[in-house]
């Protein structure tokens, strides 16, 4: 077996192994996929980075902590790897859909057409479209749709000056990325609802969905008032500019195909979940694969796709699309076990004592903690880490009376603003990597008023709601 091959066996294994346990609930299969993964993060050290091995150390620091302080530190790690393990499956299993995603000439077309609208529906359209083809796609909407934003943003024409062009271009972006990383607040695709409702305990998956998706509308709203004054002030200095052609029609058919691909999804999600009587998460997980499987066939009876049959698309899969997720995937699971490992770690009365301090503003605590997790991700830790630290240790802590769903909710919402507001926020990163702009530019010069206006609008939230 080639290198190349072990390092998607690997992979393979744990995505099988988390897959029986789903079914099952057995710890040992569980515990077993969380050796797969460690195995790979020993032989697959040509995909790893500074940022993993700086996770990987910290996960070597929480685990000795727990052996210096816990009488029995095994169950905690037991409980800290199955968590790595499952969060690592997660976004392995469902990037297949990205994989299914990036070879179809209707999400193409879709995006082309999100990319190509006149100003006044723009904002929307790519905002809108980001945030809906993320839920399926995860980054891969980023992926996708980036590269088309610099496209259609360049001047067919000739007649316009560079700084229009360039102003374009950023506009366009901004909206993409406001409107898809706000996605991650109510879906149950997204890893961070996941996460938050697994470590806060009683906490309400459909509440805090609730809760997510009002900020998500309020926010991407914020973010369009704050986009038409930056035209505003814009067209006052520079003068009204000449918007690109649209020529295409809609491609109602690309938008049929694709509704489709949402609703099977969707209802082998439910039919697991009721299936086996677990989260629609669990169910999502469990649908990713034979959903993708049915698509490509779809594409490939349609002499759509790449070319490449189905049992080779499924190989390339396992052997390199799962290996080149390792990053984002070891940031989930690495932040995950150290979050996990800490929270048993720390006395939940130290915790008790620290938020014990806020007396009985409640709302403040809760504003305060969605703004600890958005200043310590400008800094670099992992909003999993602090999620999970954070989240894990108040569960802990019983005498501090704090409503779970508020607890989760608070989490969530500092999560979700670190994508725009961090030069480390993973939307930022990704954006960088396909357009070439500074993560520090796409965050503390493009969005920071967007992400401000975000965080404000989310305090009022859990003020109103405390």
């Amino acid at each position: 077996m080639s290198r190349v091959n072990f390092h998607g066996f690997l992979l393979s294994a744990l995505c099988a192994a988390i897959t029986v346990y789903l079914i099952i609930d057995s710890r040992p299969v569980a515990l077993l996929g969380a050796g797969c993964f460690g195995a790979f993060l020993i032989f697959g050290s040509e995909y790893l980075r500074v940022r993993e091995y700086y996770l990987i150390s910290l996960c070597v620091i929480s685990s000795v902590l727990a052996y210096w302080f816990l009488a029995k530190p095994a169950p905690l790690l037991a409980e800290g790897a199955i968590r790595a393990a499952y969060l690592s499956a997660f976004y392995f299993m469902l990037s297949v859909l990205r994989d299914g995603a990036m070879t179809s000439s209707s999400v193409l077309h879709v995006g082309r057409y999100l990319t190509q609208q006149p100003p006044n529906r723009r904002y929307w359209a790519l905002a809108g479209g980001g945030h809906i083809m993320g839920v399926m796609m995860n980054f891969g909407a980023l992926i996708l749709l980036s590269p088309l934003v610099q496209r259609g943003a360049k001047d067919e024409t000739g007649t316009l000056s560079p700084e229009i062009v360039a102003i374009r271009e950023q506009r366009q972006l901004c909206a993409l990325i406001r409107g898809f990383s706000w996605f991650i607040a109510w879906a149950p695709t997204s890893i961070a609802q996941v996460v938050v409702v697994t470590i806060v305990t009683g906490a309400s998956a459909l509440t805090v969905a609730a809760m997510g998706a009002i900020a998500a509308v309020f926010v991407i709203i914020a973010g369009w008032i704050e986009d038409w004054f930056f035209g505003a002030k814009l067209r006052k200095r520079l003068g009204p500019s000449a918007a690109p052609a649209n020529s295409s029609p809609l491609p109602s058919k690309a938008f049929r195909r694709l509704g489709a691909i949402y609703a099977l999804l969707i209802g082998l999600s439910l039919f697991f979940a009721w299936l086996l009587d677990t989260r629609l998460v669990n169910g999502i997980m469990l649908a990713a694969l034979p959903v993708t499987a049915i698509w490509i066939t779809a594409q490939i009876k349609a002499g759509d796709g790449d070319g490449r049959d189905l049992t080779t698309r499924a190989y390339d899969i396992a052997v390199k699309a799962l290996p080149k997720g390792t990053p984002e995937a070891a940031t989930l699971a690495l932040g995950g076990f150290t979050g996990t490992v800490l929270a048993g770690v720390v006395p939940p009365e130290a915790l008790e004592n620290t938020f014990a301090l806020f007396g009985a503003q409640t709302a403040i605590l809760y504003i305060s903690i969605t703004a600890t997790v958005v200043l310590l991700s400008i800094i670099g830790m992992p909003p999993m880490l602090t999620v999970t630290f954070l989240g894990g240790a108040a569960a802990r802590a019983q005498g501090l009376g704090l409503d779970p769903n508020l607890l989760a909710v608070a989490l969530l919402y500092g999560w979700t603003i670190n994508l725009t507001g961090s030069p480390f926020g993973g939307s930022n990163l990704i954006m960088s990597r396909q357009t070439g702009i500074a993560v520090k530019t796409l965050s503390f010069q493009w969005n920071a008023r967007f992400s401000i206006a975000a965080f404000i609008i989310c305090a009022a939230i859990l003020a109103l709601t405390s």
